[in-house]
Parts: C-alpha cells; sequence; structure tokens
C-alpha cells in the first residue's frame, strides 16, 4: 500500500491540489453570492396600523445601505378603466405653504433599517384622485379597486434606479372600506431589464 503510494505520490498531490481548489473554489461561490445577496436593495411596501383606509403605508429600507426616493406612483385598477398618478408629494398645490421639506414630500434618502411613512390609504388614494363612497347596501364588487404601489430609487452609486411594488384590493366591507394587500411579500425590481423598463417609463409619464 505504501509503496503504491509512493510509486504515484505525483499523481496524488495532483489530484489532492485539484480537490482542494474545487473546494476552495466552492466556498469562494458560496461567500460570492451572500455578498451579492448582503448588497442587493430591498425595499419593502407594508400596511400598518389597522386594515381600513386609515391605515398606514410604510416604505422600509432593508438594504444595506441608504436609498434615495424619487417617487412613489399608484397605478389604481378598477371594473372600467386603470390610471397612474404620482403620490410622492403629501401636500398639493393648494395648500398653504407652511409644510417643512420632509412633511410635504417622500422623495430624499431613507437611512438602511429605518422607513418612511407614506400617509394614510385614504390619502393615497384621495391623492391619486380616488375618494371612497360611502358603504352601505348597495356596495358591490364593482366599487371595489386594486391599488398597485411601485417605489422608484436610487441606490448607492448606480445609474439605473431601483424599485419595489405590492398590490393591494381596497373593498367594501360592513363598517367600512377594507385594504388587503394581494402579494404576501413586496416585488423587488432589481434586474437591468425591470429597472431599465421601470425606467423608461417613469419617463413617459413625466413627459
Amino acid at each position: 500500500m505504501w509503496e503504491w503510494i509512493s510509486e504515484h505520490s505525483d499523481a496524488l498531490n495532483v489530484l489532492l491540489s485539484a480537490a482542494m481548489l474545487l473546494v476552495w473554489l466552492g466556498y469562494f461561490e458560496v461567500f460570492l453570492q451572500g455578498f451579492r445577496r448582503a448588497r442587493r436593495p430591498k425595499i419593502l411596501i407594508n400596511r400598518g396600523g389597522g386594515s381600513r383606509l386609515h391605515a398606514h403605508c410604510l416604505l422600509s429600507n432593508m438594504s444595506a445601505e441608504a436609498i434615495y426616493i424619487h417617487s412613489l406612483i399608484a397605478k389604481l385598477n378598477s371594473s372600467d378603466e386603470e390610471t397612474f398618478a404620482a403620490v410622492t408629494d403629501l401636500v398639493g398645490d393648494d395648500d398653504e405653504a407652511t409644510y417643512s421639506l420632509a412633511e410635504a414630500t417622500l422623495q430624499g434618502p431613507v437611512a438602511a433599517g429605518d422607513f418612511l411613512d407614506a400617509g394614510t390609504f385614504e390619502s393615497i388614494l384621495r391623492r391619486a384622485g380616488w375618494s371612497a363612497p360611502a358603504t352601505g347596501a348597495d356596495s358591490g364588487d364593482h366599487r371595489s379597486i386594486e391599488i398597485e404601489l411601485t417605489v422608484l430609487a436610487t441606490y448607492r452609486s448606480e445609474d439605473l434606479i431601483v424599485g419595489a411594488s405590492r398590490r393591494f384590493a381596497v373593498e367594501a366591507a360592513e363598517g367600512g372600506w377594507r385594504v388587503t394587500p394581494r402579494t404576501v411579500a413586496t416585488q423587488q425590481i432589481r434586474n437591468k431589464r425591470q429597472r431599465r423598463a421601470l425606467l423608461e417609463a417613469y419617463t413617459d409619464y413625466l413627459n
């Protein structure tokens, strides 16, 4: 046995070196994937403080670094139409200029692990041009709508914007209107194709 090993020591050393190289490459790949996951942007859109229209929409930055929010876009889908609106500004043009900048807009940096209060869903819907009718016996599914909220932000020094979106149902219910998430988690918009399409759609909207 030892004689065979001695005779083939050079070949065994080559095999052992190759095996060690494969192991280290595997460790490097695991480390690289973990590093990339840790560096990816992650923005959460949640409902907090109840399930009615007075519930607040919270925008949380769970990225490793700060993000800069450019805009919050609302897409409203009803039985007969689809509309888009930027709901980034918390006050209107006709409001008196007595608000601080932080009170007037959602634009600005959000530190890692921090969040912004985008206002109540009622105020977001109002800024998007929709007011909830009074609920009653005639309230039916045809008066329900779906709102998709999309955050556009800059992360680190990247040129392309990043984003995240989540859909909510706004439905007439006993005692008032109810806001229910349509998706379990916030959809992250990370790959270049999605980010480029998001930027083009936002540019078209602004123009």
